[in-house]
């Protein structure tokens, strides 16, 4: 399969990031040229700190990433981190850490999934990508950078409760009446809302999202187990609502035999499985209604499970705007094409336990 980068605000040089001008940008990985994967971008945005620069990311383990960290501390940036306990002691953390960077870990058994910055109070970025070489190469994924003080100070509140007040998990407070503005993304003035884990409950949320939904649902799902989405879907999908998606294929929670996959295909709701033969299909996305004038994303480090709902820090952001809505559209539109041009569908055969079976023939079309 060929895998690309969608660069979707018009960028005047090759790592482009936002600006008061230009004040949104989305990207889609992998890409076969590494030249234009998104770790460059991210590495852009680092490099663009003048003051300061907080992140709170899952993993990192890339050493041109780590790199820009350095760069950024040796100019004179302040520089502080969260990450999860279990990556908190690799190399790159370790690099960084010796040069005087400020990391903090979580020491929970749930962990510190998110993967946003703030980069001197006016720059956000998020998205389901890690600051790794496998979410640079391998994985597909979906990252954007914003321009808004707005935003920025949205999750700055988040990064300064785990960073400032070693709070996670359920300890965190919730802001959430906080956390609905209106920027201008594109040109529009677009409602954003931001929902973080587990504090604001974001599954509830993305569940009344869904509801409203009335023409189309597209999803992007690495990992999906949370069964009220899943019944929404259904429940939409029967009152005559367009469903379909895009399952990662490896995961096995995801696509095995009690999993959301053959809840939904049951009620002949089209999927495929990403059969990316080199990574993961780590996208997080929920569309409603994209080829709508309000038509909006949901997309963010959380994955539709339980675990990213009740558990772990994540991040969840909601952008009512049509032209980002069909930007997201127009990837799952070329993946759902690349992937496969069959639909996935299952049958159950009930057998009693003590009846003996003499032999299975299994025809796979």
């Amino acid at each position: 399969c060929l895998f690309s980068l969608f660069l979707f605000a018009a960028a005047t040089n090759a790592y482009a990031v936002a600006t008061e001008k230009n004040n949104f940008e989305l990207y889609f990985g992998p890409s076969a040229d590494h030249t234009k994967t998104i770790d460059n971008f991210f590495v852009a945005f680092v490099d663009s700190a003048k003051e300061t620069l907080d992140g709170a990311f899952y993993e990192l383990r890339l050493q041109s990433i780590t790199d820009a960290f350095l760069r950024a501390k040796k100019r004179g940036v302040k520089v502080r981190l969260v990450t999860d306990t279990d990556n908190y002691g690799n190399e790159f953390m370790a690099q960084l850490i010796k040069a005087g960077i400020e990391v903090k870990q979580e020491n929970r058994s749930a962990i510190m999934h998110n993967k946003f910055a703030i980069v001197d109070s006016i720059k956000v970025w998020t998205g389901s990508f890690n600051l790794t070489d496998t979410c640079s190469y391998n994985n597909n994924n979906n990252a954007m950078n914003f321009y808004s003080k707005e935003l920025s100070q949205i999750y700055q509140r988040e990064f300064d409760k785990m960073f400032v007040d070693g709070k996670f998990g359920p300890s965190k407070p919730s802001d959430l009446d906080k956390q609905k503005i209106e920027i201008p993304i594109l040109g529009k003035k677009s409602e954003v809302e931001v929902l973080f884990a587990p504090q604001d409950d974001p599954n509830d949320h993305i569940y009344e999202l869904l509801k409203g939904a009335k023409k189309e649902i597209i999803f992007m799902q690495f990992a999906f187990t949370a069964n009220g989405i899943s019944d929404m879907l259904i429940e939409k999908s029967k009152a005559g609502i367009k469903v379909a998606g895009i399952f990662d294929s490896k995961l096995y929670r995801s696509t095995g035999p009690y999993s959301e996959f053959f809840k939904l295909t049951n009620e002949d709701i089209k999927i495929i499985l990403a059969d990316n033969p080199t990574g993961k299909f780590h996208h997080k996305i929920f569309l409603v209604d994209p080829s709508e004038e309000d038509g909006f994303v949901i997309t963010g480090s959380e994955n539709s499970s339980s675990n990213g709902d009740k558990a772990n820090d994540e991040n969840v952001i909601v952008i009512h705007n049509s032209k980002v809505a069909q930007a997201y559209f127009a990837e799952f539109k070329r993946l759902f094409g690349d992937f496969a041009n069959a639909y996935a569908t299952c049958v159950n055969v009930y057998v009693k336990p003590e009846e003996k079976i003499s032999g299975v023939n299994l025809v796979f079309n």
